[in-house]
C-alpha cells in the first residue's frame, strides 16, 4: 500500500522525426510570411485609413458614411444584386447538376463541356453584345418588328435585357452559374446512394427524397459555390458600369480611385465592403456550411442511374440548350461585332471588315495589353498552384501547429 504509483514513461520522439518535420515547418513559415506580406498588410493599410481623421484616430468617417443615405442605399443595392445572382445561379445549377448526375440521356457529355463555356468571357464584356441583342433597339426587337409583332412607329419597343439591377443580375447569372454547377455536381457525386434508396423504401417520393436527404447532404458543396458567386457578384465593377447601374458600393470606390480623389471615406467603404462579405460568409457557413455526418461515409452500394426516355431527353435538352444558348450569345455577339463595319438599325451588320482585328495585332498598345494579360494570368496561376498546393499539403499531410488556421 505504500508503493508509489507507476509513472508514465516520457514520450520518445522517433529517430529522424525532427528532420522530417523541419521541411514542413520551413514551408509553413514561408506561407505565413507570404500571406502576411501580400494579404494581411495590404488589407490593414487599406482599411486603416478609415480610422484616421486630421492625423488622429477617429470614427469620423464611419459616422459620415453610415449617416449618408445614398451610400447606405448603394450598399443595400450591392447586397440585393449579389443575393439575386446567387439565387438565380442556384435555380439553374441544381436542376442541371441533378440531371447530369442522376440520369443518362443522349448528348450528356457534350452538354457537360458546353456548360463551362460562359466562364471564358467576363460578364462586362458580354454586356456590350447582350445590349446589342436584347436592348430597346436591339436585334430581337428588330426581328419582332420585321415579322409584325412590334411596330416601332406606334409604340416604344421594350428593353428585354432590363435596365439597371435586373439586367446586371441576368448577365452575372449567365456568367457565374457554372461555378455553382461544378460544386453541385461534385456534391451530388459524393452522396451515398444507400441513403436515397432507404428513403425511397420508406415511401418517400423523388421530390421529398431530394428535399429531405439529397439537398442537406449537398449543402456544404452548395455553400462553397454560393460563397464564390456571392462575393464575385457583390464586388463586381465592370458589369454595373457597362449596364449603367452605378448605384453600388464597388463602383463608387472605383470612381473615387479613378479620379484620384479618395479620402478616409473611400477606405471606410472598402472596410464596410470587406466586413459585409466576411460577415455574410460566416453566417452562411454557420447555416449552410455545416457538415452532415452521413456525408463522410463511403458509398456502400452502386447507384443505378436511369436512362431518360424521349420526353425526358427532350426536357433535358430544352433546359441545357436554353441556358447554354443564352450564355453563349454574348460570345457570338462579340464575335459578330468584331467583324462588323456598320451595324445601325439592322438585324445583322450591313458591312463586314477585318480591319478591327488587324488593328489589334498591329497597334503596339493593344498587342502589349494582350501580352501583359497572358503574362499576369500565367504568373498568377503558377503562384496560386504553389501556394494552394502548399497550404493543402500542410493542412492534410503534416502536424504543423496552427495548420488549420
Amino acid at each position: 500500500p505504500h508503493n508509489p504509483p507507476p509513472t508514465r514513461p516520457a514520450a520518445v520522439r522517433p529517430p529522424g522525426s525532427f528532420r522530417r518535420a523541419l521541411p514542413a515547418t520551413l514551408l509553413a513559415g514561408v506561407v505565413v510570411v507570404f500571406l502576411v506580406a501580400f494579404l494581411v498588410v495590404p488589407v490593414v493599410l487599406a482599411v486603416g485609413g478609415g480610422f484616421v481623421h486630421e492625423g488622429r484616430l477617429s470614427a469620423y468617417w464611419f459616422q459620415r458614411v453610415f449617416s449618408n443615405r445614398i451610400l447606405m442605399g448603394e450598399l443595400g443595392n450591392g447586397m440585393l444584386m449579389a443575393c439575386g445572382t446567387t439565387v438565380c445561379c442556384l435555380a439553374l445549377a441544381v436542376p442541371m447538376a441533378a440531371l447530369q448526375c442522376r440520369a443518362r440521356f443522349r448528348g450528356q457529355s457534350a452538354f457537360a463541356m458546353l456548360v463551362l463555356v460562359p466562364m471564358i468571357l467576363p460578364p462586362f464584356v458580354g454586356a456590350l453584345a447582350m445590349r446589342r441583342i436584347f436592348g430597346q433597339f436591339g436585334v430581337l426587337n428588330m426581328i419582332l418588328d420585321r415579322i409584325g409583332i412590334l411596330d416601332f412607329a406606334t409604340s416604344l419597343p421594350p428593353d428585354w435585357l432590363g435596365s439597371g439591377l435586373p439586367g446586371v443580375i441576368f448577365l452575372q447569372t449567365l456568367h457565374l452559374f457554372p461555378i455553382l454547377y461544378l460544386n453541385a455536381t461534385a456534391a451530388l457525386a459524393n452522396v451515398d446512394p444507400a441513403y436515397l434508396q432507404a428513403a425511397r423504401n420508406l415511401g418517400a417520393g423523388r421530390l421529398r427524397t431530394f428535399a429531405a436527404v439529397t439537398l442537406p447532404l449537398m449543402r456544404p458543396g452548395l455553400f462553397a459555390g454560393g460563397t464564390l458567386v456571392f462575393i464575385w457578384a457583390f464586388t463586381d465593377i465592370g458589369t454595373p458600369l457597362v449596364m449603367g447601374y452605378d448605384r453600388v458600393t464597388p463602383v463608387t470606390i472605383f470612381k473615387e480611385l479613378a479620379r484620384n480623389d479618395f479620402s478616409g471615406r473611400t477606405y471606410t467603404l472598402v472596410l464596410i465592403l470587406l466586413a459585409v462579405s466576411v460577415l455574410l460568409y460566416v453566417l452562411g457557413k454557420f447555416v449552410l456550411g455545416r457538415t452532415v455526418d452521413a456525408e463522410t461515409s463511403k458509398a456502400s452500394v452502386v447507384e443505378e442511374v436511369p436512362r431518360l426516355g424521349a420526353w425526358g431527353t427532350a426536357g433535358a435538352w430544352l433546359l441545357f440548350g436554353t441556358v447554354i444558348g443564352l450564355a453563349v450569345l454574348p460570345h457570338l455577339g462579340v464575335a459578330v461585332m468584331a467583324v462588323s463595319d456598320r451595324w445601325v438599325n439592322t438585324i445583322l451588320p450591313g458591312d463586314y471588315t477585318l480591319r478591327h482585328l488587324g488593328h489589334v495585332f498591329q497597334s503596339r498598345d493593344t498587342y502589349q495589353s494582350i501580352y501583359n494579360s497572358l503574362r499576369y494570368a500565367g504568373l498568377a496561376t503558377a503562384v496560386d498552384l504553389a501556394l494552394g498546393g502548399s497550404i493543402v499539403w500542410l493542412a492534410l499531410r503534416t502536424r504543423v501547429r496552427g495548420r488549420q488556421a
